[in-house]
C-alpha cells in the first residue's frame, strides 16, 4: 500500500464537522453564546467606562472644591473632555462620541 492511498483512507475516516446531521443545533447553540460573549464584553467596557468617568468626577470635586477662580474647574473640565470621549471611543461607548460630535455641532453653528 502506498502513503497516499493511506493518507486518502485516513482522511475518509475523519469525521467531517461540517456533514453530521446533529450539528446544526450545536451551530446555532454556539453562535447563540458567541453572540452573548460579545454582548457582555460590550457591556463590561461600557461599565468600566461609567465607573472611570464617576472617578474622574469624583476626583474633580475633591481638588477643586478649594479652587480659587471659577475658571478653573471649566478649564479642567475641557481639559478632560476630549480624554473622556477618545477612551469611549476606545472602550466602545458609541453613544459619547455622537453626543459630542452634537454638541460641537451646536456651539459652531452658535458662533457664526
Amino acid at each position: 500500500m502506498s502513503t497516499s492511498s493511506t493518507n486518502t483512507e485516513t482522511a475518509s475516516k475523519r469525521p467531517n464537522l461540517g456533514e453530521k446531521a446533529g450539528d446544526a443545533p450545536k451551530d446555532s447553540a454556539l453562535a447563540a453564546l458567541e453572540d452573548e460573549v460579545s454582548e457582555l464584553k460590550d457591556r463590561l467596557k461600557e461599565e468600566r467606562f461609567l465607573y472611570i468617568v464617576l472617578i474622574v468626577i469624583l476626583f474633580d470635586i475633591l481638588l477643586l472644591k478649594d479652587a480659587a477662580s471659577d475658571m478653573l474647574p471649566i478649564l479642567i473640565l475641557v481639559l478632560e473632555l476630549p480624554i473622556l470621549v477618545v477612551l469611549a471611543g476606545r472602550m466602545g461607548v458609541q453613544e459619547i462620541g455622537r453626543i459630542f460630535s452634537k454638541l460641537l455641532d451646536g456651539v459652531s453653528k452658535r458662533d457664526v
